[in-house]
């Protein structure tokens, strides 16, 4: 898949608007991104070039085995991206607020199937 498309799509789910805190959203539905969402006002670096070739990597690995075994019930690309990467790394960006922290934070992925969330959240 396209790195430049895969960048689009989760655009929403890797920045973070400037004053919304991802541990505290004011109610239910300010934690889930939405893609009208600005990229321009976000406090949140995007994801490398490097990081969107390992996810379009995945993707392909990820297509390929489905056709075999059933992995996963979405097997429509971009439906990959936004439904299994986008959420993974907004649970990554909620759960990991900063970079910086006194003590290493660990985070246990027992059963996560296709490899979600566990993958894109390491």
């Amino acid at each position: 898949m396209n790195t430049a498309r895969i960048a689009e799509l989760l655009n929403p789910f890797v920045h973070l608007p400037v004053g919304r805190a991802p541990s505290a959203p004011a109610n239910e539905d300010a934690s889930i991104p939405h893609p009208s969402e600005s990229a321009s006002a976000t406090s949140q670096p995007a994801l490398s070039p490097l990081q969107l070739q390992q996810i379009s990597i995945y993707i392909d690995i990820l297509q390929r085995w489905n056709a075999r075994i059933s992995l996963t019930a979405i097997r429509d690309p971009e439906e990959i991206v936004t439904r299994h990467f986008g959420e993974s790394l907004f649970a990554a960006r909620s759960l990991f607020p900063t970079a910086s922290s006194e003590a290493p934070q660990t985070l246990a992925d027992v059963g996560s199937g296709a490899g979600f969330p566990g993958l894109p959240i390491k």
